[in-house]
Formats: structure tokens, C-alpha cells, sequence
């Protein structure tokens, strides 16, 4: 049998940039889907400055604008920069979950949120440095120069940048420049300990500072600052309280005392300084956050006079801001290494004093030594003063012996009988502004042992005993 077969050879030529050409294009095309289905969002401006005049609970706000001009909704929200130490733990990006997005003296509102396509939505970025626990003034206060020719700083740098993280976008960074001009409030025990008589700021300085704040006629009293700062001796190597509290003091204690003779100084001093200024407001809101942290057990053991006199003192951030703002003129006196002014009203140079106790970094009396006397209360003057001895460093106690030579002064006869005043109701207020707050859930008579460590120390007869702790 014979077999017949035919074949057909056809060829094929593919044009090889034709098909790169469409294969990029359907890249391209893919691509552009994925892109409309991202947020697209500008961020003006990129850079802020607050300026070169930030000062002590001072707010300075400044304004982002978050424009959406893609087709899907974009949410923000503020990141962390990376954190070089965080590669040695096994993180290759540096990334720190734990810290915080942006730093202390800087908030923002809203700081996350969603914009809408075609939206635009502004963020509020306020620069506000303020003392007291938490506060960012000690840590600015505390820079040095970087070279030890230099002299010293009277500034903090704020310079800084944020990152704004736009979900499936880019990450938007926005540089901040400014500078932070430091106050005697704010500072810790030991940088006003290393300012010996040196001032916080210089007098030129600070009547720069009081024009940027709308206190140029304060000029005159700025200028003979220079003068009472060359007075003070502080360099001689003794541990003492600083210059400025000092100033406060005996400022309280001159003319035989008779700021002392005043009613309620001291213990309504502060509430009456904000109340003057027509911040009933603050004082009531201070009031009753103060209430609320006695309303415990540990409330429901003291006395009415203890917890009203407690309950007056207005030591929460709002409260003590509105004070500072009041006692502007006198702070920046004093920051200049100024005296306190001739005719200076006396519950002003008080509440001065308790502001400067309350924009400590840390509490002038420590938790170990409030927790101490909370849970058993000293029994003599010996025991109160030889705890303090043991949980306070030579800085506190210099600062307490000094307070306390006050306190006591307020509490002779010659001075109670016109400022009607009693130790427990000075303990009460003391203890607001020199120990933390009580924790939650203290045990039923906490708050007394604490009052009750102050009470002992002023109330004794034997004063040598009672307040030179050092």
C-alpha cells in the first residue's frame, strides 16, 4: 500500500517592539488604575517657624493646609521620626512604636483624620512649652552650648521635623524652626543650682522677650535688673535655695513680715490672683479637679479645712498657664536676676511662689517621701525632718528648709491673728503644690499623713529641729 502526505509550513514574524510597546502600556495602564485608587495630598507649607521669642506657656499657633486631589479618601495621621538606636534591636528601619509622634511643646489638631477627594482640611500645629511634670521647659532650659568657650545658652532649640503619613500615599515632612527663651519656672533644681548669680535670661534679653509680649513698659524695671543680680552671691560653694526663691521670701518676710499679716496669703493667694484677673472660670474648673482627686477615701478622712484648702489651690496645666500669664511683668524680673518691685502685691509674690513650686520638672517633695509619711505618718518633728533627709537630695531640702522658715513665719501669733490662717490649712495647700498627686485607689487616711509631715514640721515649738533640714 502506498501512503501520500503533504504538509503545509506557514511563518510567523512577531514584531518585538510592537509587543514591548503594548506590554508597557498595559503596565502603564495598570499602573495609572493603581494610582487613581491612591490618595494624592500636598501639604503647604513644609516649613513653619514659630519664631525666635517662644516663652514659657505662651501658645504660638501655626496652620497646615491637606489638600486631596485624588479620587479616593485620604487618612493622616502623625508618625514618629526613626530612631537611629531602634536598628540595634533588630529594627532595619529604625522604627519606635513607643515614642510619641510629635515632641512635648508641639500638639496638633486634629492630629489623624480623613479628607474627602476634592477636600481640604486644616491642622493646627501649636508650640506651647510649659513646666511641671511632662513639660518640655526643663529639657530646653538645659541645652549647652557646643562649645565649652561658648557662653551660656538662654535658649532651647525647637527645631525639629514631623512626619505627617498619608495611608497608601507618601509620607509628608514638615520642618519646624524655632527658639524657646527659658525662664527661672520651668527649670530644675540643679540648672538654676549651676546659674549661681548668673540670671535666666539677660536683661537685654528679656525686655526683648516682655516687647515681643506686649509688655514694653516694663523697659525701666528691666534695666536696673543687671544691678540687684550683681549683688547676689551665689558662687561660694554651699548648697542653697535658688537665687529667685530667695528673692520671694524675703520678699515675704520683709518689714517684719508684714506681707504674712495679709488674710489668706499663701492659701488663697493663687485662686486670688486668677479670680483679680476675672479667670473664675480656671479657678472653679481647679477647684474641682482638685476635689475629684480628694473625692477618695483619702478625702473622706481629712478634715473640711484641710480638703477646702486643698481644693482652692489651682495646680492643673490650665489653671497654672492663666496664673503665669498674670504674673508675667514679675516672672520676667525676676528671670532678668531682678528683684521683686517695691508695692508688688503681696498674694501676687505668693502665688509666684507656689507657681514656681508647681512648674517644677519634679515634685519638690518626692513620691518616696509623700508615700513614706502616707503610710506612716511621722510621730515627732525629728522623724518628719529625718525623713526628708533620707528621700530628698541636698537641693530639695535647702528648698523646703527654706519654704518651711516661711511657712512658720506665717504661723506666729503676731500673723495668724490677722492672716487667719492654721497649719493644717497651709499643710493642705503646701502639699498641692510640693507633692505628686495622690494615686488612685490610696489608702483611707493617705492624704492626712501627708499633711500631717508639714503639719508636725511647722506646728513644733523647737524650730530648730523642725525646718533647717540641711
Amino acid at each position: 500500500m502506498q501512503v501520500a502526505a503533504a504538509f503545509v509550513a506557514e511563518v510567523v514574524s512577531y514584531d518585538r517592539r510592537r509587543i514591548e510597546g503594548v506590554l508597557e502600556a498595559g503596565m502603564r495602564a495598570v499602573d495609572l488604575m493603581q494610582q487613581s485608587l491612591r490618595p494624592r495630598v500636598t501639604v503647604e507649607p513644609v516649613v513653619l517657624e514659630p519664631g525666635e521669642w517662644v516663652a514659657l506657656g505662651r501658645p504660638v499657633p501655626m496652620r497646615l493646609q491637606l489638600t486631596n486631589t485624588g479620587t479616593v479618601e485620604a487618612l493622616f495621621h502623625f508618625v514618629p521620626p526613626p530612631h537611629p538606636g531602634r536598628r540595634d534591636q533588630g529594627d532595619k528601619f529604625g522604627l519606635d512604636d513607643e515614642t510619641p509622634p510629635l515632641p512635648p511643646w508641639l500638639a496638633a489638631v486634629p492630629a489623624e483624620g480623613v479628607v474627602a477627594p476634592g477636600e481640604s482640611c486644616e491642622i493646627t500645629l501649636t508650640v506651647l512649652v510649659e513646666g511641671g511634670a511632662g513639660g518640655a521647659a526643663a529639657r530646653l532650659s538645659d541645652e549647652q552650648p557646643s562649645s565649652s568657650s561658648s557662653p551660656p545658652l538662654t535658649h532651647g532649640s525647637l527645631d525639629s521635623i514631623v512626619i505627617l503619613r498619608v495611608e497608601d500615599s507618601g509620607d509628608k515632612f514638615v520642618s519646624i524652626g524655632g527658639r524657646y527663651r527659658r525662664s527661672f519656672l520651668g527649670m530644675s533644681l540643679e540648672a538654676l543650682s549651676l546659674l549661681g548669680s548668673r540670671p535666666a535670661l539677660g536683661p537685654l534679653e528679656a525686655r526683648e522677650l516682655a516687647e515681643h509680649l506686649g509688655l514694653g513698659g516694663m523697659k525701666q524695671q528691666l534695666e536696673g535688673a543687671s544691678v540687684a543680680a550683681a549683688d547676689s552671691g551665689d558662687n561660694d560653694g554651699t548648697v542653697r535655695a535658688p537665687k529667685e526663691l530667695r528673692a520671694l521670701v524675703s520678699e515675704l518676710l520683709a518689714n517684719s513680715a508684714a506681707a504674712l499679716r495679709v488674710p489668706g496669703i499663701l492659701v488663697d493667694s493663687a485662686a486670688l490672683v486668677l479670680a483679680r484677673a476675672g479667670h473664675d472660670e480656671v479657678t472653679a474648673a481647679a477647684a474641682a479637679e482638685a476635689a475629684a482627686a480628694q473625692a477618695p477615701p483619702a478625702a473622706a478622712a481629712g478634715g473640711g479645712e484641710e480638703a477646702a484648702a486643698a481644693a482652692l489651690q489651682p495646680t492643673n496645666r490650665a489653671a497654672q498657664r492663666a496664673l503665669l500669664q498674670q504674673l508675667e511683668p514679675l516672672r520676667l524680673i525676676l528671670d532678668a536676676g531682678g528683684q521683686v518691685p517695691p508695692g508688688t502685691d503681696p498674694h501676687d509674690v505668693a502665688a509666684m511662689l507656689l507657681l514656681w513650686c508647681g512648674q517644677l520638672p519634679y515634685p519638690l517633695i518626692p513620691a518616696a517621701a509623700a508615700d513614706a509619711a502616707a503610710a506612716v505618718p511621722p510621730a515627732s518633728p525629728a522623724e518628719a525632718a529625718a525623713l526628708l533627709r533620707r528621700l530628698c537630695t541636698p537641693l530639695q531640702l535647702a528648698v523646703i528648709s527654706e519654704l518651711l522658715r516661711l511657712l512658720c513665719a506665717a504661723l506666729e501669733p503676731v500673723a495668724a491673728d490677722l492672716n487667719g490662717l492654721t497649719a493644717a490649712r497651709l499643710a493642705a495647700a503646701a502639699t498641692a503644690w510640693w507633692m505628686p498627686p495622690l494615686a488612685a485607689g490610696s489608702a483611707v487616711g493617705a492624704g492626712n499623713g501627708r499633711r500631717k509631715l508639714l503639719t508636725i514640721l511647722m506646728a513644733s515649738g523647737d524650730a530648730a529641729v523642725s525646718w533647717p533640714l540641711q
